[in-house]
């Protein structure tokens, strides 16, 4: 896939008029430039802009996406906060705590595959957002009083309502030392006369300074007084330090300014700011207070606390944390693409659930479980307050019991009232897929140890509309079965009916034979196979081998050098004759093969005609070679006729 790049030639990120309210947006501008560095005007590509907290990768706290076109020269200008939300709001970014980056991802093609264009920190500007809507800071030491500036134009009268005057000290008679200022009384409720201004003493020497204090609420300004303002004091010379932000409480009454009638002195130095007056607002007992709509009273929230526990939505708690509602969602979690919400028991870490583990890939995925740190801990399902699923530290799961099997992933026990079926998988839509699907890389997929009575496997297809078999066993294996059927007791199977063994060699008529370690193959029923020969003259040798001149039937064996060849391996019935004449010993005749002698028979007599005869079962492997030898004893081959013959024909 060809890859576009964009080159960003400029960045700024600026808060727009951070005033009374902020507009929490940020100006972003680039200049677009294609894979080959060259600028591209009026092009359309899909921007991703997200806020990350305290590093470069740290959680995304605003994401959101933006389709952008650029401009006759190339550039893109944007407002980040004005395209579609993803994750969060400008307005609730934390900007007091922690660095923030800003990371920029686009899509030249305008689709939704974004390539990240770089990460920058944000610097200085947009942290005026802070001070839009952020809590007071302390409040920064006093600067030196510095040149009188043009006098700006009169503010509007504050409404507040002047409290009473404290009473003025007594005139001293000289020129004493000027008494610290008392503390500001509470704002009375209003409607009380003024009381009467005390004669000006003389005035005194300039007091030392006293130690700031701690600066009170401002209070809302009270009416400008009568009095005639004397002379303005000295400028000081000394350099203005650096204001303090401005605290966010209520400007105080402004007391009522004397009528003087001496002359006045010099302006004295200004004393320690007086206490805060105290105030009251009302509300009902246990309810957090929350400021009503107007801004300037406070009235009841939904929050309850008694004390103990803390309700919502509820005035009696049961609980530390109570949420009662008639609403559909109880409650909401909105986080990041790695956040979660955690469990402890006392400060041990237990568990957790929400968007974290490695598996947790995609912004859909979601998990519950133990944390990583517990790795002995077991995950419980539970009914009834009892445990009826267990996932234990290293993954084994027990479905109806406390502890899952060790040397088991899965162990579901059969001990349960009332239940016929331990696992029942249906699949009422008839499709084609499979029910169960085991794959084992190694070892045994299935191992079924069956005790008692009954049988360890029943498998049941009740229904006579299909000729597909209950059972499918397929091997593609390398020289061994596909299935194997052993048994401690010398009987491995039985068959109630019909068996089809389907093999390539399988044909009509043909057998099932075995090799000598039991492999079993179709195999040809072999043809009968059989000879005879016989001599209706006198037979002839060759060495001791009697010859039979004339083959009667069958094949295999060879009238000139009186040699059978075996057609095939089996047991055979032997029968041989020979007729001797004369001769004053026993007579014998053998069937003789591959060096060995393995059936003899003996005729003893001195007669004209006399026969010895064999009659035997013989087993034979394709390709001996078998003949009839005699030992005459002296006595000659006769040709009584019948009397000379050899025939063979298999058994099995």
């Amino acid at each position: 896939m060809k890859r576009i790049l964009l080159t960003l030639a400029l960045f700024t990120a600026l808060i727009a008029g951070v005033m009374a309210q902020a507009p929490n947006l940020m100006n972003y501008q680039a200049v677009l430039r294609n894979a080959g560095g060259n600028i591209t005007p009026n092009h359309q590509a899909a921007f991703k802009f997200t806020v990350h907290d305290g590093s470069s990768s740290g959680t995304a706290v605003y994401v959101e996406t933006v389709s952008l076109t650029s401009n006759a020269v190339g550039v893109i200008t944007h407002n980040v906060g004005n395209g579609t939300v993803v994750t969060g709001t400008i307005a609730g970014i934390n900007w007091a705590s922690g660095s923030k980056y800003l990371e920029v991802e686009m899509d030249y093609n305008n689709g939704t595959t974004y390539t990240s264009m770089g990460n920058s920190q944000l610097v200085s500007v947009p942290y005026a957002l802070f001070a839009a809507n952020g809590p007071a800071g302390a409040t920064g030491p006093a600067g030196a009083t510095g040149a009188a500036g043009a006098a700006g134009a009169t503010g509007p009268t504050g409404a507040g309502v002047t409290g009473p005057t404290g009473p003025t000290g007594p005139t001293g008679s000289g020129a004493g030392p000027t008494g610290p200022t008392g503390p500001t009384g509470p704002t009375g409720s209003g409607g009380g006369a003024t009381g009467p201004t005390g004669p000006t003493g003389p005035s005194g020497n300039n007091g030392s300074n006293g130690s700031a204090g701690v600066t009170g609420p401002t209070g809302p300004t009270g009416p400008t007084g009568a009095g005639v303002a004397g002379p303005t004091g000295p400028t000081g010379a000394a350099v203005t330090g650096p204001t303090g932000p401005t605290g966010a409480g209520i400007t105080g009454p402004t007391g009522p300014t004397g009528a003087g009638g001496g002359a006045t002195g010099p302006t004295g130095a200004t004393g320690a700011t007086g206490a805060a007056g105290s105030g009251t607002v009302s509300g009902t007992l246990n309810y957090v207070a929350k400021f009503t709509p107007n801004g300037t009273s406070v009235g009841n929230s939904l929050i309850f606390d008694n004390g103990t526990n803390v309700g919502i939505g509820t005035i009696t708690p049961g609980a530390p944390f109570h949420v009662a509602t008639g609403s559909s969602e109880i409650s909401r979690f909105a986080g990041g693409s790695s956040s979660w919400v955690s469990y402890y028991s006392g400060a041990n870490y237990l568990a957790y659930w929400g968007h974290y583990s490695v598996n947790a890939t995609t912004v859909n995925d979601f998990d519950i479980g133990t944390g990583g740190s517990n790795t002995t801990g077991n995950l419980n399902f539970v009914t009834g307050a009892a445990s009826k699923m267990v996932i234990s530290g290293v993954g084994n799961v027990g479905i109806g019991l406390n502890t899952p099997r060790t040397d088991s992933r899965v162990t579901i026990p059969a001990n349960a009232t009332a239940v016929t079926n331990v696992l029942y998988i249906y699949d009422s839509l008839l499709q084609t897929n499979n029910l169960i699907n085991l794959y084992a890389q190694d070892g045994n997929a299935i191992n079924i140890v069956k005790e008692g009575f009954n049988y360890g496997v029943v498998l049941t297809k009740d229904y006579t509309g299909s000729s597909v078999e209950p059972l499918y066993v397929y091997g593609n294996l390398s020289g061994a079965p596909a299935a194997r059927i052993a048994s401690g007791n010398d009987w491995a199977a039985e068959f109630d009916g019909k068996i089809s063994i389907v093999d390539p060699s399988a044909g009509t008529g043909k057998v099932l034979t075995s090799d000598g370690i039991g492999n079993a193959a179709w195999a040809d029923v072999p043809a009968a196979t059989g000879f005879k020969a016989s001599a209706s003259t006198t037979p002839t040798l060759v060495g001791s081998t009697v010859v039979f001149n004339t083959l009667d039937f069958g094949n295999g064996y060879n009238t000139t050098t009186g040699e059978w060849t075996v057609p095939a391996t089996g047991v055979y019935h032997v029968d041989a004759s020979v007729d001797f004449t004369g001769g004053t010993s026993y007579q014998r005749i053998s069937v003789y093969s591959a060096g060995n002698y393995m059936a003899s028979g003996v005729a003893v007599s001195s007669a004209s005609d006399h026969t010895a005869t064999i009659s035997v079962d013989l087993a034979f492997t394709q390709g001996d070679i078998v003949t009839i030898d005699r030992f005459a004893g002296g006595a000659a081959l006769g040709s009584y006729n019948g009397c000379n013959f050899f025939s063979a024909h298999r058994l099995y």
